[in-house]
């Protein structure tokens, strides 16, 4: 019997604990009560605990249950958001004592399904869309973007490698302003605020996922046909590692933006 979607991508221990503890030494406590990046950081938060025990589950359910009362002062407000947060963080270090102590049940994937390749994990993992929808900028609309990475992760998980090559394209020609560039090609070629990692990861993207893209789009009907793979069409790594770069560049300074 085949497995839920929401079942075969639940994060294992081993991946969950490590993202927990990353949310637990953010020091969002010491942040301004009504700062955009505290809120950020209990979106982030909440989508590592959903991907961790699922989105309906009782610590989900607990963790994204918040009481906000109005305050008189800016005082009475800074020191009920340090409360809340502490908080949080309680719950945060419970989970990862959870996790340690008694793992959550993990169902079998499904090894019958062509797509198996992708079980347990999405094109664009759900904490990166946390925090392209947090995003704040004067500049950028982040919304397209958004809205490619979640049909990217749909048409995987239904199977759509074509689609999935397709959509994997359209993201990479949508987002070069954001590093002062027009195509892709200048970002991977000219775009340095990233190291040479970075750098070296976008030439991959630029020549294999576009180039396989493209000779799916333009290549004209043949007496004999091969189809996409799921390998052959996952560049989940690639693009978490540019969309990740698009998050820090937009959160930084404005001095030190592209």
């Amino acid at each position: 019997m085949r497995k839920t979607v929401d079942e075969e991508r639940l994060l294992l221990p081993a991946q969950a604990i490590p993202l927990l503890r990353s949310q637990l030494e953010e020091a969002v406590e010491k942040l301004r009560h009504d700062d955009p990046d505290v809120d950020a950081w209990e979106r982030v938060s909440l989508s590592v605990v959903e991907r961790t025990f699922g989105k309906h589950t009782r610590n989900a359910n607990h963790f994204g249950c918040s009481v906000r009362n109005p305050h008189d002062t800016e005082q009475s407000a800074q020191e009920a958001h340090v409360k809340h947060i502490d908080s949080k963080k309680g719950m945060l270090r419970a989970f990862i004592k959870e996790l340690e102590i008694i793992p959550p049940f993990r169902p079998s994937i499904d090894i019958t399904r062509q797509g198996v390749f992708f079980a347990g994990q999405t094109i664009i993992a759900d904490i990166r869309l946390a925090e392209l929808r947090a995003l704040v900028s004067p500049e950028f609309d982040f919304r397209k973007l958004i809205r490619l990475c979640e049909e990217l992760n749909t048409v995987s998980r239904e199977e759509c490698y074509f689609a999935t090559a397709m959509l994997t394209r359209g993201l990479l020609d949508h987002v070069p302003p954001v590093f002062g560039k027009t195509s892709f090609i200048e970002v991977a070629n000219n775009y340095a605020g990233g190291g040479k990692s970075f750098k070296d990861t976008m030439h991959q993207l630029e020549n294999a996922a576009r180039k396989i893209a493209d000779s799916h789009l333009h290549m004209l009907i043949r007496n004999s046909e091969t189809l996409p793979s799921a390998q052959q069409v996952n560049f989940a790594p690639q693009l978490d590692m540019l969309l990740g770069e698009i998050v820090r560049i937009t959160r930084a300074p404005a001095s030190v933006r592209p």
